[in-house]
């Protein structure tokens, strides 16, 4: 049975919810969603083989009202910190990313892991990528005097507050490259979503593909949802269990 988790990290909690098990399956959410990856980790949990156990824990601190994003390397040390637990709990651990998890998942360059990536990001952030982001939102999306981002939600009308350091962070890091290296390592299997509209340059898949990266692609949206969902379930069940 699943039970709640808590894991201290300095002045931060790492909280969700885990099923102890072996191999372990830690997942990493993409922006703006909760742990459950709005629903898509749920629902490949349902599929687990019973012996499995899993981890799905919150990036972002998460109240009735509002939800707080952090910069990427607080990101980076909450994923360090669950994995160290899950690697307590059993001596084989995947690491399950979608999207900007799978950003996170390569900038933590953790070790003897095995990776799946579900349509994980290409593109390299430039320079104004705040003011390009609240611009295509100007709606809903307005920056404060400490240079957060306050974006109310379309799914719920909850605010969302980006902090300035999640921007800083994102132009600054190299996470491509640090696929690439990944992908060397024979430890990534990337699977696309051919109608993904949220990557702009999936040609890049290729280049991960050269450099090791195993490449499945599925007919499906960037969150690979419904009636694609059955597809992405079974494909991770058999690449888990291969």
């Amino acid at each position: 049975m699943p039970e709640q988790f808590e894991l201290k990290l300095n002045n931060n909690l790492v909280k969700g919810e885990l099923r102890k098990g072996s191999p372990m399956v830690v997942f990493s959410h993409g922006f703006g969603v909760e742990r459950t990856s709005a629903d898509m980790f749920t629902d490949i949990v349902k599929s687990l083989p019973e012996h499995y156990g899993y981890i799905l824990f919150d990036y972002y601190d998460i109240d009735s009202n509002t939800w707080s994003v952090p910069g990427f390397k607080l990101m980076i040390q909450k994923l360090n910190e669950v994995t160290v637990y899950a690697q307590s709990l059993s001596e084989k651990v995947i690491l399950v990313g979608h999207s900007q998890g799978c950003t996170i998942a390569s900038l933590a360059e953790i070790k003897d892991v095995q990776h799946v990536f579900l349509a994980p990001p290409t593109r390299t952030i430039t320079e104004h990528f705040k003011e390009f982001f609240v611009s295509k939102r100007k709606d809903r999306a307005r920056i404060d005097s400490a240079g957060d981002v306050h974006l109310t939600r379309k799914k719920d009308g909850r605010e969302m507050i980006i902090s300035s350091e999640w921007f800083d962070e994102i132009i600054a890091m190299p996470s491509f490259e640090k696929i690439k290296k990944l992908a060397a390592t024979n430890k990534l299997h990337i699977i696309e979503a051919l109608e993904d509209d949220d990557i702009k340059d999936r040609r890049r898949y290729s280049t991960l593909q050269k450099n090791g990266a195993a490449l499945t692609s599925i007919s499906a949206n960037h969150n690979f949802d419904p009636p694609a969902r059955g597809e992405l379930v079974k494909t991770i069940v058999d690449i888990l269990n291969s």
